[in-house]
């Protein structure tokens, strides 16, 4: 690509001549540098990019992009916001393939999968970036963050366009935001879920948090259209920053709105009705916080002009989202459901909705990420304590915490002596399993589809639902 055609878009402080005519790619990692790339030099929490100049240019970078001064380096630019000119390389280089397609975006603490899931069942072949894997067409890859790289989200967009994919959904965290990983991405539809406690290790306050979710809907363009859940406290805020329409959906306030016909083990029925549209439905989803969810991908689905039976065709057609209040099938007297609930809210509404359906008791499994936010862990046992009849602290991924410090925070939530300590989560497992009695249900919380636990900067294998089936094996039950 001419080189010109990226650096008129950017503002620039100032140039090192020589400047490449033309480069060959653009990264943010000197490990990814071939001949001919512009590196992008971005100062990261963790590492500094100025500190890897060095290692792009003998790997071949023509063109060095920093917000720092470095008068020696020849085909350097000198930027104020590198991110920013990262993500507005990213979207010229590739085309701007956000404006060639349909693109939906999801935020919100807790739900963002599930709706993207919902979405991708009544859309079909989908370009769906999120959580548990990037996903073009049938073609999966492995996600390392919630919301991928300016740079990724473009490559894959236009991977989408090449196979002839015109819609395209979106996981937006509130660090891929505050990072400008998503600016200049074209979004059609913007749906917010909710907002509880998250994240404050790097937000700090709620205020700030807040504020970096709804700048998405301030920045939307006037055609766009929000979709904003109508029950959440935190509606109003972000109807009235929302810079394009809006609609609102909920169980008690929307302009679409379900009611609840039957719940159970097997899902519940709803009626839908908003908008002109009325649809009775059922959902194989558990848990009555699902009707949010639902009521979320129907919203926009019905905003898009998608036909009634298509969208209940979709909706009716997901039995499961991988570690998202996922039922384990097996021949037990009890019940085993696996859930990526991490916040003090996500547990509420999980063991809340299985309270609905016990017909013995409630058996967690908990632990808390290490080097997160350690304010809301008294909060999660706080939340697990009032919902459950007994709770077995554990590890998740402790990363460089102490494990047992880790358990001693969020043991502070718990004012009952309906609990104990096992550190290590497989055995943890095997505990509630077997203690668990009749009509039981087990949550085992906090990990969902995640395939591994981090331990110091190690990855360690581990499953919740694969380590569950090892051990329902050994015991002599069956399993799907």
């Amino acid at each position: 690509m001419k080189t010109s055609e990226i650096l008129d878009k950017l503002e620039i402080i100032d140039v090192q001549e020589p400047i490449p005519d033309e480069i060959s790619g653009i990264t943010a990692n000197s490990q990814d540098v071939k001949s001919g790339y512009a590196f992008f030099a971005i100062e990261g929490a963790d590492k500094n990019g100025n500190e890897f100049i060095g290692d792009a240019l003998d790997k071949g970078a023509s063109l060095i992009v920093s917000s720092l001064p470095n008068p020696e380096i020849k085909g350097f630019i000198r930027v104020p916001d590198v991110r920013d000119s990262l993500a507005k390389s990213a979207n010229v280089y590739f085309g701007k393939p956000s404006e060639k397609m349909k693109v939906i975006g999801i935020t919100g603490t807790n739900g963002k999968t599930t709706v993207s899931y919902l979405l991708r069942a009544i859309y079909g072949d989908v370009v769906l970036l999120g959580t548990i894997a990037h996903i073009v067409g049938s073609d999966l890859y492995p996600a390392r963050n919630t919301t991928p790289s300016s740079i990724d989200i473009n490559r894959f967009l236009t991977m989408g366009l090449t196979k002839g994919i015109k819609n395209a959904i979106i996981e937006v965290s509130s660090h891929s935001i505050a990072q400008k990983r998503i600016k200049y991405i074209d979004f059609d539809y913007l749906i917010y879920t909710n907002l509880s406690r998250d994240h404050l290790d790097y937000h700090l306050t709620m205020e700030d948090y807040r504020d970096t979710k709804s700048s998405l809907f301030k920045e939307m363009k006037e055609d766009a259209v929000g979709i904003i859940n109508g029950d959440d406290a935190s509606a109003g805020y972000f109807i009235k920053n929302a810079n394009g329409k809006v609609i609102t959906y909920g169980m008690s306030a929307g302009n679409i709105q379900a009611k609840i016909l039957n719940v159970g083990m097997s899902g519940m029925d709803l009626n839908i009705e908003g908008m002109g549209k009325s649809l009775n439905m059922h959902s194989n989803l558990l848990g009555r916080f699902n009707v949010f969810n639902i009521l979320a991908a129907v919203s926009c689905a019905v905003m898009d002009g998608i036909e009634l039976d298509v969208i209940k065709r979709g909706i009716e057609g997901v039995h499961h989202i991988p570690g998202r209040m996922d039922v384990i099938q097996c021949n037990t007297p009890f019940s085993v459901v696996v859930d990526y609930a991490h916040t003090p809210d996500g547990i509420k509404n999980a063991l809340s909705s299985l309270n609905e359906l016990k017909k013995g008791r409630i058996i967690t499994v908990l632990g808390a990420g290490g080097d997160r936010d350690k304010g809301k862990r008294k909060d999660m046992g706080k939340s697990a304590d009032m919902l459950s009849d007994y709770i077995i602290l554990t590890t998740d991924n402790p990363r460089n915490e102490d494990p047992i410090s880790i358990i001693q925070d969020i043991s502070q939530g718990t004012e009952n002596t309906r609990f104990e300590v096992i550190q290590d989560r497989g055995k943890a497992i095997e505990r509630a399993i077997e203690m668990a009695q009749p009509g039981d249900i087990i949550a085992i919380l906090g990990k969902g589809h995640e395939r591994y636990q981090i331990v110091g900067a190690k990855k360690i294998p581990f499953n919740d639902k694969e380590f569950v089936k090892s051990v329902m094996a050994k015991n002599g039950f069956e399993c799907k």
